[in-house]
């Protein structure tokens, strides 16, 4: 994983599937950009990272859905 900064978010690269998370500076929320060689399995990184940061964050609140 290649960390740029808090304010920039992370990158995460792992074979074909391509995950940015990036903290907004102006609301309460992490938004999560995922790609991947087909829209299901962009999907499913896009719920994998999002209840990462949502564990990551002290789970307050529901678990993101895509």
């Amino acid at each position: 994983m290649q960390k740029k900064s808090k304010r920039s978010g992370a990158l995460k690269y792992f074979c074909n599937l391509f995950s940015l998370r990036r903290p907004s500076g102006t609301e309460d929320v992490v938004r999560v950009y995922a790609e991947a060689d087909t829209q299901s399995n962009a999907d499913a990184l896009a719920e994998e990272v999002g209840a990462a940061v949502h564990k990551f964050a002290g789970g307050v609140g529901e678990l993101p859905k895509v």
